[in-house]
């Protein structure tokens, strides 16, 4: 028995063929909405961690296990990590925060059996990295979260002045692969194996003192803690029955459920001090779609910031990225002592992009294929911005504390297609060839390879990065 809502597409079908496949305006055609399935609510949960020691201070860890909560998925999209820090130290009244991103330096991602699903390390650097990818306006907006005030700081040429030896409530954005926002899928816990007690278990390692608090407005003794931490869950959670089905029509599948992710792994080297390096990256990863590169100081110390100008525009920061053209002094733009002149990213005999990017002038060609290569131009990030110094000079950031040497190797942007590089294939490694524009010392080259990841999930809950045979 046909409804009026297939007589109705049968209609439009007619319609098109005889107008010979011109379109109608897609708001012409429309669907009622569907009921959603009886008995499906969400939940929030606060996850408290298993080491649980009241307060957390600089190399120590935090562990989480997720328990394989019964009939619940999570959705990674309302989930985020809640913590309060405060410096302690006699001089911890004077003390500048560098914001959320910077208080972990490695995330560890494990399944019940302890197999590492995602290791980041250096994942300060890495984050800071990632949120100068997002937009001005999200990373403003963000700022009474993450306190990385650093938008705010600029556009108002105000100090921050906050008194951080009490307690201030932070939110940080896991960047997980699997557990973070990258996550579109739900992940299904009901299904997971936890014989350890833990599904997943997530380990967060604190950064120094000196990184988290890299300035300072006088005096040096200065440490911190964190306390009231917790990872917070919504849950999904469907009626048992339906849950069960599903688990039973996954598992009997050929390859089992099957959870897809992105993920990243660094790799450091120190740069020779030279006009010139080629550097090579060791990898065995099959499908290894990006990779993001920044230049910086192997030696860093907290800076006293001895007037406004130097807070306002970061100049203490540990997370300014080298290889643009000046740095900022005392808010005026003054030559760089490490500016990068031509670079290219090398994989066997194929070369990205396909000639070297060459520099001579200036550094927007670099800006231009970190913009296009990875498809931004609707969404330009913070790193495209412009600042204005104190002798009214308008200069890019990507030119004085965010350079980044940036290839996407899709060949396609479909991320439902292995299109990126294999370099397990003929065993060579990745090269990054870069030339300076004068003889550079003290620089590591810091590179996150972005790599596509299955987790299978087989009869029992067991888990495995390995496709089934």
């Amino acid at each position: 028995m046909h409804t009026a809502w297939d007589i109705q597409l049968v209609e439009i079908k007619i319609f098109l063929y005889n107008t010979d496949k011109m379109a109608l305006p897609p708001g012409l055609k429309t669907r009622d909405q569907v009921m959603g399935l009886a008995g499906v609510e969400s939940s929030r949960i606060s996850l408290l961690p298993t080491n649980t020691s009241g307060s957390y201070k600089e190399n120590e860890m935090v562990t989480f296990g997720i328990p394989s909560y019964r009939f619940s998925s999570i959705n990674t999209a309302r989930t985020y990590l809640k913590f309060k820090i405060r410096a302690i130290g006699a001089d911890k009244s004077r003390a500048v925060f560098a914001g959320a991103s910077q208080v972990f330096n490695r995330l560890v991602v494990k399944n019940d059996s302890g197999v590492h699903l995602e290791s980041i390390d250096r994942y300060h650097t890495f984050s800071r990295m990632m949120d100068n990818l997002k937009s001005k306006a999200q990373l403003e907006g963000e700022a009474s979260m993450s306190k990385d005030w650093r938008v705010l700081k600029e556009q108002r040429e105000l100090p921050d002045k906050s008194d951080y030896s009490t307690y201030t409530t932070v939110i940080h954005d896991l960047k997980s692969g699997i557990l973070g926002n990258a996550q579109k899928f739900l992940v299904n816990l009901d299904i997971m194996r936890a014989s350890s007690g833990a599904s997943y278990t997530v380990e967060l390692y604190l950064s120094s003192a000196l990184t988290v608090f890299p300035e300072t407005r006088g005096g040096m003794d200065i440490q911190y803690e964190i306390t009231d931490v917790s990872l917070e869950l919504e849950l999904l959670k469907i009626p048992e029955g339906e849950q069960e089905r599903l688990n039973s029509a996954l598992v009997s599948s050929n390859d089992g459920s099957m959870l897809p992710f992105t993920t990243y792994t660094m790799d450091r080297r120190d740069v020779p001090d030279s006009t010139a390096c080629n550097l090579q990256i060791a990898s065995h990863q099959k499908d290894v779609t990006a990779i993001y590169s920044i230049l910086s100081k192997k030696s860093k110390v907290r800076k006293v910031i001895s007037q406004d100008l130097k807070n306002v525009f970061g100049e203490g920061d540990h997370q300014r990225f080298l290889g643009g053209r000046f740095t900022i002094v005392d808010g005026l733009a003054t030559t760089s002592d490490t500016v990068v002149s031509q670079y290219n990213f090398r994989y066997a005999n194929r070369s990205f992009p396909l000639s070297p990017v060459n520099m001579n002038e200036d550094s927007t060609l670099a800006l231009a294929n970190a913009i296009t290569t990875f498809e931004m131009k609707d969404k330009m990030p913070y790193l495209a911005d412009t600042l204005c110094t104190t002798d009214y000079k308008f200069i890019g950031h990507f030119e004085t504390s965010m350079f980044l040497l940036a290839q996407n190797f899709r060949s396609v942007q479909d991320t439902r297609i292995l299109s990126g590089l294999n370099l397990s294939s003929v065993g060579a490694p990745l090269e990054i060839n870069i030339q300076f524009k004068n003889t550079v010392s003290d620089i590591e080259c810091i590179s996150f390879l972005e790599f596509s990841e299955t987790l299978y999930i087989g009869a029992g809950g067991l888990s495995t990065l390995n496709k089934p045979m």
